[in-house]
């Protein structure tokens, strides 16, 4: 694993610090990770929502 460094003169405290460089991230598997959802999401038979069909004894039922 490689770590960027960045050295950094102080002028005010006259030393030098050094700070650890953020790499960019790299998300090419996010459109993989989509495709499989998507996928999945066309071959299910049952679907996500179902319409609920209320109890007899339910007091919500009108």
């Amino acid at each position: 694993m490689k770590f960027l460094v960045q050295e950094c003169y102080s002028k005010k405290s006259k030393n030098w610090t050094v700070r650890l460089v953020k790499e960019d991230k790299d998300c090419s598997y996010i459109i993989e990770m989509a495709e499989k959802i998507f996928v999945l999401g066309v071959n299910d038979k049952h679907g996500i929502y179902k319409s609920a069909v209320p109890e007899e004894e339910d007091s919500r039922r009108l």
